[in-house]
């Protein structure tokens, strides 16, 4: 966290609270990568409780799940943040401008946290991406999210000017997941500021990895039943070979939730003990017995 950021800061650590509390889906996340030298990212995570222990005591609260790379680039994190709309992403910066602009000793403490960790980074990106329901395939709830312990982030591309054909594409093939009733989960989401035109992000939690293990034991048989829904070998390879044409890149990066790097909100903890603070972490963000 780095104190030149301030006004990003206040949109990241303090606004999926409410969102988070509704069980209606929220529509905008902000999605935060922090790169880190190599060998560096442990050492920020142990401090990265003393920011939420000063937040807590400004009265600022937060929420966000933090996420460490269980595969790809392992120096860096994700933190995801929701919000109901902009509007609500607008109001909590500026809450924490004026909390922390307005006391000189809660920004020095910001101030020697940020001096601590800064060395620490290479740089710090930010997204903000909307919902895209239409996209989406049976979405988790907020309940099940919470009890998700991996996440398959999936960033597609798309050529310059094919995200209508994209999400053609994706209506279409998620009409045939239906057809073939297929049990699966799955949320898209559009990028709107951070990355280039046409990103299209789509998340897939797992509990374990042992549900990863299950699907692959049936994935013949679920490839037959879609392909069975979409029409058949042939339009199956005519969508191949449309797909193919409108994606400009793709990746997958599976990640692993953090609770210890995390501000979850009380509706998680509610959903699952995993959430609940470890009393050895809260023994120490006590104030010492004098």
């Amino acid at each position: 966290m780095h104190s030149r950021y301030l006004p990003v800061v206040g949109l990241l650590l303090l606004g999926g609270t409410e969102a988070l509390a509704q069980q209606s889906p929220p529509q905008v996340l902000m999605i935060t990568r922090e790169q880190f030298k190599p060998g560096n990212m442990a050492a920020h995570n142990k401090d990265i409780p003393a920011f939420y222990a000063l937040f807590d005591r400004a009265g600022v609260g937060s929420s966000r799940v933090g996420l460490v790379p269980f595969s790809g680039d392992q120096n860096h994190l994700l933190y995801i943040e929701a919000y109901t709309n902009f509007a609500e992403m607008e109001a909590t910066g500026k809450k924490m401008e004026a909390t922390f602009g307005g006391s000189a000793a809660l920004q020095k403490e910001m101030d020697a946290l940020t001096k601590r960790t800064d060395s620490l980074h290479d740089s710090q990106s930010v997204m903000i991406a909307v919902r895209r329901n239409e996209l989406s395939y049976r979405p988790l709830t907020i309940d099940a999210i919470a009890k998700g312990r991996f996440l398959n982030y999936a960033m597609t591309r798309v050529n310059t000017g094919r995200a209508t054909d994209y999400a053609d594409y994706v209506r279409q093939t998620n009409a045939a997941r239906e057809k073939a009733n297929l049990d699966e989960h799955s949320t898209v989401w559009q990028v709107t500021s951070g990355a280039p035109t046409g990103t299209f992000l789509t998340f897939t939690w797992n509990r374990s990895l042992a549900e990863v293990d299950e699907f692959r034991k049936g994935l013949d048989a679920r490839t037959k039943k879609l392909s069975d829904a979409l029409g058949g070998d042939v339009v199956v390879k005519q969508r191949q070979k449309m797909i193919s044409e409108i994606v400009a890149q793709g990746a997958t990066t599976v990640y692993a939730v953090n609770s210890e790097i995390s501000r979850p909100s009380p509706e998680f903890v509610a959903a699952d003990p995993f959430w609940k603070p470890k009393p050895k972490l809260m023994a120490q963000l006590e104030p010492a017995k004098k």
